[in-house]
């Protein structure tokens, strides 16, 4: 029964989808752009650029005003509940980090980058976002090309580079380096690979030619393996459902990470003894150093974002010397949670983040054929790519994005009475009359 006039419930204001998505491309567009804002030597630009933080604010209150929480408050909390504790967790470790102003920098950015997305996915369309996703990666994919041709000296590696002067002639475009290159074009190859048909099939197949190429000419190497398994991830969710496809997955994804991890170990793992000590390269002192820091503090950690470049406090110089006390990164994300924010932190973070976004996904049956592709690529990859590189809950770093991106669009899920293109090899079933 409808009571009297006056308690009639209130006709909510719809979403600013305008605003909402303009929003939501500057998001994507200066997560994109975030390498050259940190390691730019241009004025307000840096670590800790007031450029880059302003812009994220911005960003957030305008896609806060298009959800029109004056008509509905609980649109502004679109983060499920696993996140939230495992950001809490975060936030909590702030208490005993060792440098509380990076803490907060990296805490803060961290989450507002975090709620800009899930609001985004919260209340736009899945089509909408992945055109505006694939618009920003064709930008910077040209731009990237376009500073190559016009300043080769800077978009490659030179041999006089005093920091990385073993990676000259790899290409690194605008990104200032070839990693945030190669994960900038994996990320175009699985975008416009899965989920991709309404788009013209010759463009679609120049994107990922472009991309390819860049990506083999900047050789990173976890880029390069990873697009490889999230591509056969990719293909395997799309034409193939049988019972055991989720152990398929799980073992590609461990296969994939362990010839990543092992292309950073050994100089040549198929050809030279690993045994030989003069084969280890730089990144198992790196993660020796880290597991011995979380052995000494193994349930707190350092603090959210107080282990690298927060000067003589950090915990780098009492457990190593020399070129390993000069990097800003562990180059595995799962070690860098550990130390920073110990066991507790490392699990509500991949748990959440990782391992229940991927099971949803495998297991259940809210996402099509194509849908379900292009997000368990993206989700394979990026799980890959953290065994090499960090990113993993770190700000804005591209892969993290991406990441929170596809966990927001899994955890969604998809009307099944709007399902999107069904694949190619998938019949449609007919009625019959």
């Amino acid at each position: 029964m409808r009571g009297p006039e006056g308690d009639q419930p209130k006709i909510k204001a719809p979403i600013n989808q305008g605003l909402m998505q303009t929003g939501f491309f500057f998001l994507v567009l200066l997560s994109l752009l975030s390498p050259f804002m940190i390691l730019s030597d241009l004025p307000g630009m840096g670590e800790s650029s007031p450029v880059r933080q302003i812009s994220y604010i911005i960003v957030l209150a305008m896609i806060a005003v298009a959800a029109r929480p004056d008509s509905d408050l609980s649109r502004l909390q679109p983060v499920p509940w696993p996140i939230l504790v495992a950001l809490g967790w975060c936030w909590l470790s702030f208490v005993w980090a060792i440098d509380k102003g990076a803490a907060f920098r990296h805490l803060f950015l961290t989450t507002l980058v975090l709620w800009s997305i899930f609001l985004c996915v919260a209340h736009l369309k899945f089509e909408q976002l992945l055109l505006l996703v694939r618009i920003a990666l064709v930008l910077l994919v040209i731009l990237n090309y376009v500073v190559l041709l016009i300043n080769p000296a800077f978009a490659i590696h030179q041999s006089n580079d005093m920091v990385e002067s073993k990676l000259a002639g790899d290409w690194r475009g605008m990104m200032m380096h070839k990693n945030y290159a190669g994960a900038l074009m994996a990320m175009t190859i699985l975008f416009f690979t899965f989920h991709a048909r309404p788009i013209w099939f010759t463009a679609r197949l120049a994107i990922i030619a472009a991309a390819a190429f860049f990506l083999l000419h900047s050789t990173s190497k976890t880029s390069c393996g990873m697009v490889i398994t999230a591509l056969a991830v990719g293909f395997l969710m799309r034409h193939y459902r049988f019972r055991y496809r989720p152990l398929l997955v799980c073992l590609l994804i461990i296969a994939g990470s362990t010839v990543a991890v092992l292309n950073f170990v050994y100089f040549n793992p198929l050809k030279q003894h690993w045994s030989n000590p003069d084969m280890f390269t730089g990144r198992t002192l790196i993660w020796d150093m880290m597991i011995r820091y979380w052995e000494d503090h193994p349930w707190l950690g350092s603090g959210f974002g107080s282990f690298w470049n927060i000067g003589d406090n950090s915990p780098v110089y009492s457990y190593t010397k020399g070129w390993v006390t000069t990097i800003g990164t562990g180059h595995n994300g799962y070690l860098d949670l550990l130390v920073q924010t110990g066991i507790i932190g490392a699990v509500l973070v991949v748990g959440a983040c990782m391992i229940w976004p991927l099971f949803r996904v495998l297991l259940g049956k809210s996402n099509s054929g194509e849908r379900a592709a292009v997000l368990t690529a993206v989700m394979v990859f990026c799980i890959g790519h953290n065994f090499t590189e960090s990113s993993i809950f770190d700000r804005d770093a591209i892969i993290n994005v991406f990441l929170l991106l596809t966990v927001a669009f899994i955890l969604k899920g998809e009307s099944r009475s709007k399902r999107p293109l069904s694949g190619f090899f998938h019949r449609r079933r007919t009625v019959p009359a």
